[in-house]
């Protein structure tokens, strides 16, 4: 599971240090991809594997599914990290994102978040308590006791 948020630096060849838990639990070799609202998602190889037998489960006739199937699978690259654990983004996916000289790198449970730190701030500033509330009320979500989250 990946947990928390850290915020680097990249290098001039577009290269970032990922977080050392998060390496760890990426493992030798990982997938970078267009992420949804402007970020990079990277999914270690079971993760990864996982996401795209569900797009791939989806009958070719479903534009929603040929859709999502483009858009995550044209723009995916398999990926290492260096000695120094660092990651070498590649460029298309640094303009997509917007990533130039500073990044925020999330934990978002099953994959690791890349994103712009002024559109982090903006996804993240606009979020009510009652929005994730609901959210969670929507997907069935229940706090700790087994109530619904309120």
């Amino acid at each position: 599971m990946f947990i928390g948020e850290y915020e680097h630096s990249l290098d001039d060849k577009g290269r970032i240090v990922l977080p050392i838990k998060f390496r760890y639990s990426l493992g030798e070799k990982f997938f970078i991809t267009k992420g949804l609202h402007g970020c990079l998602f990277i999914f270690p190889e079971p993760e990864w594997t996982k996401f795209n037998q569900s797009l791939s489960e989806q009958p070719v006739v479903n534009l929603d599914a040929t859709r999502l199937q483009r858009f995550f699978s044209a723009s995916a690259f398999e990926v290492t990290t260096d000695s120094q654990n660092r990651l070498a983004i590649p460029a298309v996916l640094r303009k997509y994102a917007q990533i130039e000289d500073q990044a925020v790198v999330v934990g978002a449970a099953n994959r690791v978040e890349i994103w712009n730190p002024e559109r982090w701030e903006a996804v993240n500033s606009d979020i009510t308590p009652e929005e994730i509330a609901a959210s969670a009320q929507a997907l069935g979500l229940s706090g700790s006791n087994g109530a619904p989250v309120a």
